[in-house]
């Protein structure tokens, strides 16, 4: 029930960060008590979540529209006046 609630937050994109941690621990928890036997899938899921979460969901996420577009600006690095 749980990994169906995670999943459909997932597709919404709600909150995608903090859900990309939690299925981060429960997949390393299916990994620790399933073993070696299915290590190649759930390396796969885990890359994906943990590349999802450090990406972020987009602007056409429900976070993008609650929060909106975040722009970074980054200022250059000026010189003093010698």
């Amino acid at each position: 029930m749980f990994c169906c609630i995670l999943a459909c937050l997932l597709v919404l994109g709600v909150y995608l960060p903090f859900l990309a941690i939690g299925g981060l621990c429960a997949g390393t928890g299916a990994f620790l008590i399933c073993g070696s036997g299915m290590a190649a899938e759930i390396a796969f899921v885990l890359s994906v979540l943990a590349s999802s979460g450090l990406l972020g969901a987009g602007a056409y996420s429900v976070d993008g529209w609650l929060f909106g577009r975040r722009r970074v600006i980054i200022a250059s690095a000026r010189r003093p006046k010698q």
